[in-house]
């Protein structure tokens, strides 16, 4: 297994963990953030392993951290290890928000041992989202 960045090939199974996983990975627009990606307009970039998962992460001078802003492992494997290797490979300090109510996501983040730093509201104001840092 590689953890390597997304080409325009892996399109179609990157919208296939989105369906997937949408309840955990929350509202976000995939088609502007992919296109951006492959037009290299986004200091977010898609990462992979092949037939498991992706995860989209890039760098935040004002956080001073790598910022997780979706991460996703099909149905049938989750559950058995592979979220582990992804953030193995993530580049620290790592920075991500998760859904005060996605309890499986956030019981995750703490398994990994990031810290729980606090709460803050979504860009459109409408959920409250849980501060993990690592």
């Amino acid at each position: 297994m590689k953890f390597r960045p997304a080409l325009k090939s892996d399109e179609l199974f990157i919208k296939l963990v989105y369906k997937d996983c949408k309840n955990e990975i929350g509202s976000f627009n995939l088609y502007n953030c992919w296109d951006d990606y492959l037009n290299q307009e986004s200091p977010y970039k898609f990462y992979i392993l092949e037939n498991i998962g992706m995860i989209r992460f890039g760098f935040s001078k004002r956080i001073n951290a790598f910022v997780v802003k979706d991460f996703g492992i099909v149905s049938e494997k989750q559950r058995c290890g592979f979220g582990e290797l992804f953030f193995k490979n993530l580049p620290r300090p790592v920075y991500l928000t998760c859904n005060t109510n996605n309890e499986k996501g956030n019981s995750f983040y703490k398994k990994m041992g990031m810290k729980f730093i606090g709460t803050k509201l979504s860009k459109n104001k409408k959920k409250k989202m849980n501060i993990w840092v690592m």
